[in-house]
């Protein structure tokens, strides 16, 4: 999977492409460096724009060696039970600093 896009708050391309076992080529952003590391560095291969041929080619041999391995990226920390139990728990704090909420 190929993501050129440079703007990015999440993106449910890549989860769909991780989910399904495929590694992703995207710009050096923040927002990708976070998931990078909670589903492993050999999941994400960053280029910095413009996307060139070189890092295109190198991504594409990785891509195709990691896909034939038939591993995937470690995706628990998107898990719904985990993600659930940690918005109960922010709403909670935000409960427990005694200030009303607002209607």
């Amino acid at each position: 999977m190929v993501l050129p896009y440079l703007d990015v708050f999440n993106s449910g391309s890549l989860f769909l492409a991780l989910s399904l076992g495929r590694p992703a080529l995207v710009p050096r952003t923040s927002v990708f460096a976070e998931i990078q590391e909670q589903v492993g560095t050999e999941w994400l291969t960053f280029f910095d724009p413009p996307l060139a041929p070189g890092p295109l080619a190198a991504f594409t041999s990785h891509a195709r060696e990691l896909t034939e391995t038939g591993t995937r990226p470690d995706l628990s920390a998107y898990d719904w039970q985990v993600l659930g139990g940690q918005i109960v728990q922010f709403y909670r704090s935000l409960l427990a600093d005694g200030s009303e909420p607002q209607r």
